[in-house]
Parts: structure tokens; sequence; C-alpha cells
């Protein structure tokens, strides 16, 4: 079992007012390094209220499908993860965006060069 959740706040009361909070976590309780459990969180926090940069929403419209800038002024990006008896804490400095090209499949690809070769060698044998 996987438990993900998404919390997403501004104006956070506790323990500091004027916090705008946008965070990530999720939960195996059977992970991979300890059959116990292994917990992932990130999340991006300021103190900006409401002229906070993280959030592109006015403070009583938030979405989860808003855009949320990990990197913006004022904010601190906090990663934080625990496995067993071990836990730490990482801190995201940068984050890159990378365009990709899609790749053709090899079934479908090999599937439209067989289907060429047959219609081909179908046209060959009419020929004579």
């Amino acid at each position: 079992m996987h438990e993900t959740s998404v919390s997403l706040e501004r104006g956070y009361p506790v323990p500091f007012p004027g916090t705008n909070l946008y965070a990530l976590s999720s939960h195996d309780p059977f992970g991979p390094a300890n059959p116990t459990f292994t917990d992932v969180t990130l999340s991006v926090a300021d103190f900006l209220g409401s002229s906070s940069h993280i959030f592109s929403t006015p403070a009583n419209d938030l979405s989860l499908l808003q855009p949320v800038d990990w990197l913006a002024a004022g904010a601190t990006t906090i990663g934080q993860f625990a496995s067993g008896n071990s836990n730490g804490e990482f801190r995201l400095t940068s984050i890159e965006v990378v365009a990709v090209s899609p790749v053709p499949e090899p079934v479908p690809l090999a599937l439209l060069a067989g289907g060429i070769g047959l219609v081909g060698w179908t046209a060959r044998r009419r020929r004579r």
C-alpha cells in the first residue's frame, strides 16, 4: 500500500501566521529500505502572506491545478525523508526543465516496417 497526499495552504495559522505552504508527501508502510515504513516530503513555504510568489492565484482561490514556483523569491524549499530508523533533510536548490523528443516505440515501428514490406512484396508479385 502506498499513500500520497498534497497540502496546499495560504495564510497558514500555525505555527507562523502569514505562511504560504505547498507540500507533497508520500508514505509507504512497506518501504524498500525497511519493511516498517518510508516517508518522503517535499515542501516550499514563504512568510510573505498575500504577496507570496509561490502561488499564482489569489488567497481565496487556491487550486491544486495552479502552477507552483518551487524556487520563488523569499521561498524555502525543503525535503525530508524517513525510512525505518533513518531520517534526513535535503534542500532543492535548482530545477532544470529539459525538452524531450518523442521516441517511437519499437513494436509499432516494427509493424509499420512489416506492413510496408508486405505491400512491396505483394506489388512485386503482382507484376510477374
